[in-house]
């Protein structure tokens, strides 16, 4: 069942929002909202806009292998080296994904089950082996990163000066990605997505 609501700072509608929604930007001046403790909550502004790359844009409709999908949303993540942004798809078969854009290039993620919490995860950092999937993986990398911008709506709680945790770990050729929001721990396989494969309508 979809909830309407009107954006605290503007007035303007917040309409049709899904029950997998828990951050959502208002249309009319890009005011966050974010859901907690079963209420829609006021998270204020991002100090700047975000510009998006030509290829994709919150709203705009695409096919990808036959998938048709809506862009639903966007978070851009900062950290010391530079930036990258994740998309929210929403698949018209029900299939949601995350991609990755990052410098360029396209990752979708699909979601690898892992039974962790970030107690878990402490102390872990790029050198180290970790068990996921009923694999061990090779973490090559482990950082901090900063949301520094948010368009769209997202199944994640999410608001300004909000950090994650991240580990991109390799395993049989094979590329897995840990990020933990808050108390959540999500990991994915990442899959490179070759970006003339996406078409888009008009």
């Amino acid at each position: 069942m979809s909830t309407n609501l009107n954006c605290p700072a503007c007035g303007g509608p917040i309409e049709n929002i899904s029950p997998i929604v828990r951050s959502i930007s208002c249309a009319h001046c890009a005011n966050l909202l974010y859901f907690d403790n079963s209420s829609w909550l006021d998270g204020g502004k991002f100090p700047t806009e975000i510009a998006a790359p030509a290829l994709l844009g919150v709203e705009r409709h695409g096919q990808i292998a036959g998938d048709l999908f809506t862009v639903a949303g966007r978070v851009r993540l900062e950290y010391g080296g530079g930036h990258w942004d994740e998309w929210w798809l929403e698949f018209e078969n029900g299939e949601d994904r995350w991609l990755e854009e990052d410098d360029g290039n396209y990752f979708f993620h699909q979601s690898l089950p892992l039974n962790a919490t970030p107690q878990d995860l402490q102390g872990l950092g790029a050198g180290q082996m970790f068990a996921a999937g009923d694999m061990n993986w090779f973490i090559t990398e482990s950082g901090e990163a900063l949301v520094s911008g948010v368009q769209g709506r997202l199944p994640v709680t999410l608001q300004p000066g909000f950090k994650l945790h991240y580990f991109d770990a390799v395993a049989d050729g094979r590329e897995i990605n840990i990020e933990v929001w808050g108390s959540e721990v999500e990991a994915s396989l990442s899959q490179a997505v070759d970006a003339s494969a996406i078409s888009w309508q008009r």
